[in-house]
């Protein structure tokens, strides 16, 4: 690992990133008109399997309308390996089009690499990683916590980072999911993911980051 900056959490660039509440994420303030429906169509980058999983408020169903998405109507497909249940689906894409017509908001979104993956949401792109950072979390454990750190950087060179907080802090995109640890000391880009996201407790006592391009988002509510 590379030496650290000694900058304090302050001196870190931060860029806010923006919620989604126009396409209907969960968080945002509920919509009178919430039966509207809706088109999610999902997309993975490359040919790579990429495996998503999202939960909705309303109704959910497969549909082969794009919902406005830059994407021919042939090239959506209603696969049977795409398991709904519910409000819930499973499914994945390598290189084809999945979309989903439902009702209320997106209230859960997770997928297993989303730098590969595509989305639109009543035909506007979504950034994929937002839409990851701006959904809760199925389930109780790290998901509760109050606090937040999304890391992007190390595009055009690796960067590494040191985290500290005064209370617990588990990983949510790294390793073993919700893995607990009392610091993180990793690295971001050079073979390693250009992103992380950790959930925690308490406050931040020390972030530092050594030279390089990185973004760094810091959420904390009540």
């Amino acid at each position: 690992m590379t030496a650290l900056d000694s900058s304090p959490v302050s001196a870190v660039r931060r860029t806010v990133v923006k919620g989604l509440a126009a396409l209907g994420v969960a968080g945002s303030v509920a919509d009178p008109a919430a039966a509207t429906q809706s088109v999610i169509v999902l997309h993975s980058a490359t040919e790579d399997v990429v495996d998503y999983q999202f939960t909705v408020s309303g109704e959910l169903r497969k549909t082969t309308s794009s919902g406005g998405a830059p994407v021919d109507g042939d090239a959506i497909t209603i696969d049977p390996e795409d398991d709904r249940d519910g409000r819930t689906v499973h499914g994945a894409t390598a290189g084809g089009y999945d979309a989903y017509a439902y009702t209320g908001k997106v209230t859960a979104f997770d997928v297993t690499d989303c730098e590969r993956a595509d989305v639109w949401i009543d035909g506007q792109a979504v950034d994929a990683c937002d839409l990851v950072d701006e959904t809760p979390a199925d389930g109780g454990g790290p998901s509760t916590l109050p606090g937040e750190i999304v890391l992007r950087g190390g595009y055009s060179s690796p960067v590494t980072f040191l985290i500290q907080v005064s209370g617990r802090i588990y990983s949510t995109r790294r390793h073993e999911r919700d893995s607990e640890y009392e610091q993180v000391e990793w690295q971001l880009g050079g073979g390693e993911p250009t992103r992380d996201r950790y959930r925690f407790s308490g406050h931040v006592e020390q972030l530092q980051t050594s030279d390089g391009e990185v973004d760094v988002v810091v959420r904390q509510r009540d």
